[in-house]
């Protein structure tokens, strides 16, 4: 498939999808809209589960409750496995997509999610402060050294992997009214500190 990309379309980087729970970039459709002209015609809800397409390395998830987030849908295939080689061989740049999607029943990701105004915690929004999320996203590729783009470690013993975290969440800082769902501790003590 990557011959056809390079020689039809001149393509020389892929986007990989790494990790996501989210149905828009790795299922094979989101509920409600027509399927692509390719592949079958029929839902994945059987067996769509969604988490890290790569082989998560524990060593990396020593300092947060979030150790569990392999996604179980191709069995043990590891996606950056299969299509760096192929790629570093035709001399096509490899992106990881990392989506900033969660499923609520991830293992140990309800202590972990933000607060709203009533105190409710949401059903799969992470809280950026709590240092369990924090030691997640750092101990992938150094994201927050770069806002976009660093070298892959945790799921790639190659560098040449490179990775894109993709978050549709508006923060605080990209936005004029204040943030729905920033009302937990860490963000409590965050303002606190900030005063």
């Amino acid at each position: 498939m990557l011959d056809i990309f390079q020689e039809k379309g001149a393509i020389n980087t892929v986007f990989l999808t790494t990790f996501t729970y989210g149905r828009g970039l790795s299922g094979r459709q989101i509920a409600g809209h027509p399927y692509p002209d390719h592949g079958i015609q029929e839902s994945d809800n059987a067996f769509y589960h969604g988490g890290n397409y790569a082989t998560p390395h524990a060593e990396f998830y020593q300092h947060t409750a979030l150790k569990q987030t392999r996604a179980p849908d191709h069995g043990n295939v590891d996606i950056v496995a299969a299509v760096l080689p192929a790629a570093r061989k035709r001399g096509m740049k490899l992106f990881c997509s990392i989506e900033d999607v969660w499923r609520p029943d991830v293992a140990g990701l309800a202590s972990l999610t933000e607060v709203d105004l009533q105190g409710r915690r949401t059903t799969s929004t992470l809280c950026p402060l709590h240092p369990d999320v924090r030691a997640f996203w750092s101990d992938w590729p150094p994201i927050f050294a770069s806002p976009m783009i660093s070298t892959a470690s945790s799921f790639s013993t190659s560098t040449t992997a490179r990775c894109w975290k993709r978050s549709e969440r508006v923060t605080p800082n990209e936005s004029p009214l204040p943030a729905p769902r920033a009302f937990c501790e860490f963000h409590q003590k965050s303002r606190a500190n900030a005063a």
